[in-house]
């Protein structure tokens, strides 16, 4: 196969590195790739995609490095962003302004001074009432009948959640409230409710997240 020179080649300008080349010296001959060739004609220095020569040779690289923030104790400016952790995330990772903000909103700034209570009204039904709303810190039951069933919520691991539960009875009166959870009452028994018409009957709660449940009767 005759020889051919590079001038001679179809679109001799596009080489991608690859191309084999066949080096004659006095008897010997061998193969090398075209970007082989370059490294040698460069100096043996390395090859960045389409940068050839020694790191230190290339300034704008260089520099162009230097401005990046270093692993370990960078100094951001600016307004710098990372990914938001789902709620109740336990770790290192870095906790955005986002991640922040649900937290205090879902009641999680702190504990005291962070914010008002909430509070909502439980109907009763069938005797049995609801009050498992871990979002909520203050439950207000009429006393309109007897109530024999109460749900409370559930804490997550490690945490703990102040509850309060205001009994008013009706104008008639007389209701009695039994179905507490399983609990340590302060009196060692669930609270006797005040059963006079239009009276108010306060229970303070802590449910801590192990399954413990702590009352004050």
């Amino acid at each position: 196969m005759a020889l051919k020179r590079i001038e001679d080649l179809d679109e001799a300008g596009a080489l991608d590195g690859t191309e084999l080349v066949e080096l004659q010296s006095g008897n010997e001959s061998l193969r090398c790739t075209t970007q082989e060739i370059a490294d040698l004609a460069s100096g043996g220095g390395a090859t960045w995609g389409g940068i050839t020569g020694t790191l230190s040779s290339q300034a704008d690289l260089q520099a162009a490095l230097d401005a990046k923030a270093p692993l370990e104790s960078a100094s951001l400016v600016g307004a710098p962003t990372a990914p938001t952790a789902p709620p109740m995330t336990s770790s290192a990772q870095i906790a955005t302004t986002a991640y922040v903000d649900a937290a205090v909103a879902a009641g999680g700034g702190g504990g005291g001074g962070g914010g008002p209570s909430t509070f909502e009204t439980s109907p009763i039904s069938a005797g049995a009432i609801d009050i498992s709303d871990e979002d909520v810190s203050v439950w207000v039951v009429e006393l309109t009948e007897n109530v024999t069933s109460i749900s409370l919520p559930t804490a997550l691991a490690g945490e703990a959640l102040s509850l309060l539960v205001i009994f008013t009875q009706d104008a008639t009166g007389g209701r009695t409230v039994a179905g507490w959870p399983a609990a340590i009452w302060e009196a060692g028994s669930p609270p006797t409710i005040n059963g006079d018409a239009g009276s108010v009957t306060s229970v303070p709660l802590v449910i801590l997240g192990n399954g413990m449940i702590y009352g004050v009767s």
